[in-house]
């Protein structure tokens, strides 16, 4: 395994310190090999949670990083193909301090993290609705986010996020639709210190959603997705259309009008678009 592709704990809290961080506020978690990072959140929630105080609870994120995930999962029961260790696997926990209601949408905060971070490392990534970035049409990242409950009912939040960082090929199901820092750039990134760096960003993304700045973080994302009276063919319950995007809602949904005139929102549950439409009708 090359150097690059390891996690190096002295790596990841050196640079940390640098940034006038602990590596202690981030709790982090690194595993060799795992079903899904995801999975790991899920397990201690179960089982190491209530080894915790309240107030340690509500600080700094729990983070379950894997040098490789077998199962990462993505949107719609997608699988995430990070079997390797060349790209990045890891899951964020945190308690959830706001109301269930505006929770749907920490997966903006999510994405503007990680297309920070990656424009910082000259990578010119766009958001790609509603939960991936891509860079060059192509997919470099994805989030999933998922709400959990303990036994106390208690609420927690997994934000999951793989990241193609030093992959050199992929296998030919998404050899076409996939690329990476290494396709990208001609070299390779230090998997401990993107990952050292994405804790902070995501940190601060979180922490700024949980602390009432929802809605500007949301008129942000809104804007990177630049959707707005957009031409797009989309795939909506199996079915093909050519659409105008009348709006994104806070919520992520979409305000489409069809080819006859009728209008209708679509959930991103059952809706995925087609972004080479997007530059051909656009």
């Amino acid at each position: 395994m090359n150097k690059e592709n390891q996690f190096n704990v002295a790596e990841i809290k050196n640079y940390l310190k640098k940034q006038d961080y602990d590596l202690k506020q981030f709790k982090l978690n690194i595993f060799s090999e795992v079903d899904s990072t995801n999975d790991c959140a899920k397990e201690f929630i179960e089982s190491k949670l209530n080894s915790f105080s309240e107030a340690e609870l509500q600080q700094s994120p729990f983070v379950f990083a894997a040098e490789k995930q077998l199962k990462g999962r993505g949107r719609r029961g997608h699988t995430w193909f990070s079997n390797n260790s060349a790209g990045l696997a890891v899951s964020f926990l945190y308690k959830v301090e706001i109301d269930l209601a505006r929770l749907p949408q920490i997966t903006a905060a999510a994405g503007l993290a990680v297309q920070e971070l990656l424009k910082e490392i000259s990578l010119p990534a766009q958001i790609k609705w509603p939960n991936d970035l891509i860079v060059n049409q192509r997919k470099i990242s994805g989030i999933l986010t998922e709400l959990v409950f303990n036994d106390q009912q208690e609420a927690y939040v997994i934000i999951g996020c793989g990241v193609n960082l030093n992959n050199k090929n992929f296998n030919a199901e998404v050899s076409r639709t996939a690329t990476s820092f290494y396709q990208e750039k001609n070299k390779a990134i230090s998997k401990s210190i993107f990952l050292a760096r994405l804790l902070i960003k995501m940190n601060l993304y979180i922490k700024k959603y949980f602390s009432h700045q929802r809605e500007s973080l949301i008129k942000v994302w809104k804007k990177e997705l630049n959707l707005t009276d957009k031409k797009v063919r989309i795939n909506y319950k199996n079915d093909n259309y050519l659409v105008i995007i009348k709006k994104v809602l806070d919520n992520g949904d979409l305000w489409v009008r069809f080819k006859h005139g009728q209008e209708k929102i679509l959930k991103t549950a059952n809706t995925s678009l087609d972004y080479s439409s997007l530059v051909e009708f656009n």
